[in-house]
């Protein structure tokens, strides 16, 4: 017998409780930031960014309402800064290079925000260290049928994004980097997308603060966008800096 009600039942209590937890978590993420040395003015662009990301918190939901997915949603929360800096530009975004699909959730918020543009997934579906004992046969299986009603707006690459780029001809809006969380991946993804972007483009990075298990200090996302950012810092304008990472391409001058 339940003598105390449960906290969900009690939404100001509940929400109360989920502010804290908000609150708690970005406290754990600007420790990270500061304990791998990151420039002070990405720190305080990503303390004015979570703010703003607290302001307007709306998530499109209704994109994934016929979806299976056995992991949680890690993209969703995220999407809101993304969300408000392209609601007036979202007929500008029509090439779009995935890297990492794994379900498919970031892929079904591509195609339905993006409704004018076609989407190239790229994901070996194979797995990697910070997947632990994930069925990737189901993973696969589970991003098949999510993208079942995109059929001749995606394209399916069954590969690493480095077997991709060499064999690549295309150029694209927007490039999303989620694959291989480790230092040298991260940056050779980034390293290969200039390559690859249309003027006026955008990068996307995913998991600026992940913290997975079994990272050597700074063999991590975050030092990977930072060493990045520092080294093409003439290349990008830097857009917003939290949890992800958003970069606009400069034209620049010959």
């Amino acid at each position: 017998m339940r003598f105390f009600p449960k906290i969900k039942s009690i939404k100001g209590l509940y929400n109360l409780k989920s502010r804290f937890r908000e609150k708690k978590y970005f406290f754990y993420d600007l420790i990270y930031l500061l304990k791998n040395n990151t420039p002070l003015d990405f720190v305080i662009n990503f303390f004015k960014n979570n703010y703003r990301k607290n302001i307007n918190k709306y998530q499109h939901k209704e994109y994934f309402l016929s979806t299976k997915f056995d992991d949680f949603d890690w993209f969703l929360f995220k999407t809101p800064l993304f969300i408000d800096y392209f609601k007036d530009k979202q007929a500008k975004i029509k090439n779009i290079l995935e890297i990492g699909s794994y379900e498919g959730r970031s892929s079904i918020f591509f195609l339905n925000f993006f409704k004018q543009s076609k989407l190239h997934c790229v994901d070996t579906w194979l797995g990697s260290d910070e997947h632990g004992k994930d069925n990737m046969y189901k993973v696969e299986e589970n991003f098949d049928y999510n993208l079942k009603n995109f059929s001749g707006r995606f394209k399916k690459n069954k590969m690493t994004s480095d077997e991709y780029f060499k064999k690549n001809n295309l150029y694209f809006d927007l490039i999303f980097i989620d694959g291989l969380h480790h230092f040298d991946q991260v940056l050779k993804d980034a390293e290969n997308s200039l390559n690859f972007l249309n003027q006026n483009s955008f990068l996307l990075f995913d998991d600026y603060t992940y913290k997975g298990p079994g990272y050597k200090k700074g063999e991590n996302v975050l030092n990977a966008v930072n060493h990045f950012l520092k080294t093409y810092k003439d290349h990008f304008e830097i857009i917003y800096i939290s949890e992800q990472v958003l970069l606009k391409k400069k034209i620049l001058s010959k």
